[in-house]
């Protein structure tokens, strides 16, 4: 098995260590990872910034169903939504599941709503996502392929994780010596050099779950820039905090937990929908609640 250290030096031979962006990292399942993606990108380009955004990877099958009850999406609307382009396609060893699982069309219907969001002629740059099984291998050859399509992205990127924190995505198993590493958003990180932003559900359950990803990120030694948190529901549905308690959760997390600035709390509407890759009024709702400042600053992302 190889480590991530030599990872690094290889990718670091190369002159290809980092690529200029950061990885969107759910704290949870559902914790609105497409939709802080998008919003973040939405608004950064109506300023003037040149910014991306892409899920690199997308999972075959997961039980339950997927990240979020708002993303999935019909299968000719994703072939609508999506160029195609054999030069940048990434291989699968297995068949692709795309028409015959919902599942993995409704994660591809996450890069077409990201796709909304960004520039026409940046969209048409971005790769083919890479379709993968946790109970399949990934060859090493596909791996790199796909970190070497990511690090020549022609503008800084937001790459949003597939599941949340600590979701397997695969073995990658090299060709020559068939030793396997498993991948997942951590190697993908460390890999290209990403500093993380946590994302996570607006909910009375919301400290709980960062302590969770927290204790898990504990064993990676990976740069959380900041976190924000998405109403991914409405407000209606959800059980009410007591007063003054979302302020002081928020306040603990910063400065005990986590470490880094809360960036705010993007709002539900009900005009926002991934399934019809619609933004709807996100990049409002972004720019009126998210402070950018921090992103713009890892993003570089000037105006122009």
């Amino acid at each position: 098995m190889t480590s991530p250290a030599a990872d690094s030096a290889a990718a670091l031979r190369e002159g290809e260590l980092m690529a200029e962006g950061l990885l969107i990292l759910g704290a949870h399942a559902g914790s609105g990872k497409t939709v802080a993606a998008a919003g973040l990108t939405a608004a950064l380009y109506a300023s003037g910034a040149q910014a991306m955004a892409f899920k690199p990877v997308m999972l075959a099958h997961t039980p339950g169903g997927g990240d979020s009850a708002m993303a999935s999406v019909d299968v000719p609307h994703l072939t609508r939504a999506r160029s195609s382009d054999a030069s940048c396609a990434s291989r699968s060893l297995t068949p692709s599941p795309l028409i015959t699982s919902p599942w993995a069309a409704s994660r591809a219907g996450d890069q077409a709503f990201l796709s909304r969001a960004i520039d026409p002629a940046l969209a048409q740059a971005l790769p083919e996502p890479m379709v993968a099984d946790p109970a399949n291998d990934i060859s090493a050859s596909d791996w790199e392929a796909l970190l070497r399509r990511c690090r020549r992205l022609p503008a800084p990127c937001l790459f949003e994780a597939a599941g949340g924190v600590g979701a397997p995505w695969g073995w990658r198993r090299e060709e020559a010596s068939q030793a396997l590493t498993l991948v997942d958003a951590m190697v993908f990180a460390r890999a290209l050099g990403l500093p993380l932003l946590l994302t996570v559900s607006k909910s009375a359950q919301m400290v709980a779950r960062l302590r969770l990803a927290m204790a898990f990120l504990a064993a990676h030694p990976l740069s959380v820039v900041g976190w924000l948190a998405v109403e991914t529901v409405s407000p209606a549905a959800v059980e009410p905090m007591a007063a003054g308690a979302w302020e002081r959760d928020c306040q603990w997390v910063s400065q005990t937990l986590i470490g880094a600035p809360f960036l705010g709390v993007i709002p539900y509407s009900p005009a926002v929908s991934v399934r019809a890759a619609s933004l709807g009024n996100l990049q409002r709702l972004t720019e009126d609640a998210i402070d950018l400042l921090p992103i713009r600053r890892i993003l570089k992302a000037t105006v122009t």
